[in-house]
């Protein structure tokens, strides 16, 4: 079956990354992302692993997600 593509799913694993931690951050470069695709936001969810130094992040979208 073929599917017209419209994007690329990317997994990423980022190590020593500045302002990683700084999770506010993150969450606005992921929106100006979202915003200069111009999608539909429809919610956002970060966590950050306290003891695992680690972050998580989804910016939801109506078409998808970031």
């Amino acid at each position: 079956m073929y599917h017209n593509l419209k994007a690329t799913h990317i997994i990423a694993d980022f190590y020593n990354v500045k302002n990683l931690f700084n999770i506010k951050k993150l969450e606005r470069e992921m929106i100006k992302a979202a915003k200069l695709s111009n999608s539909t936001i429809l919610d956002t969810a970060f966590h950050h692993f306290k003891k695992m130094n680690g972050v998580t992040g989804v910016v939801l979208l109506a078409q998808s997600h970031i």
